[in-house]
């Protein structure tokens, strides 16, 4: 049976369940495009929160001597007496 513009009802019916179908595609790609976005933005979140535990963690864990590093220096004999106190490296040397 055609209406007033010569479709019928069952065309018109169809056409309409076609773009229902077309209107729910795209409203699903809408949707899978958010969730993605929406795990990206967690994920950022997860880092960003993160990030300040490390540093603070490096702050609290870093020592403070009371003394200044001092390089080594190769010498012949091992200072002797009070005051020095020292740890003899062998890895590297020539002799080894």
């Amino acid at each position: 049976m055609s209406g007033p513009g010569g479709i019928s009802d069952l065309d018109k019916n169809r056409a309409l369940v076609e773009w229902l179908e077309w209107q729910l595609r795209k409203a699903r790609n809408r949707v899978r495009e958010l969730e993605v976005r929406e795990e990206q933005e967690r994920r950022r979140r997860e880092r960003a929160h993160a990030a300040p535990r490390w540093s603070r963690a490096r702050r609290i864990g870093s020592v403070e001597f009371p003394t200044k590093v001092a390089l080594a220096q190769a010498v012949p004999v091992l200072p002797d007496g009070p005051g020095w106190w020292y740890e003899p490296k062998c890895e590297g040397s020539p002799d080894t």
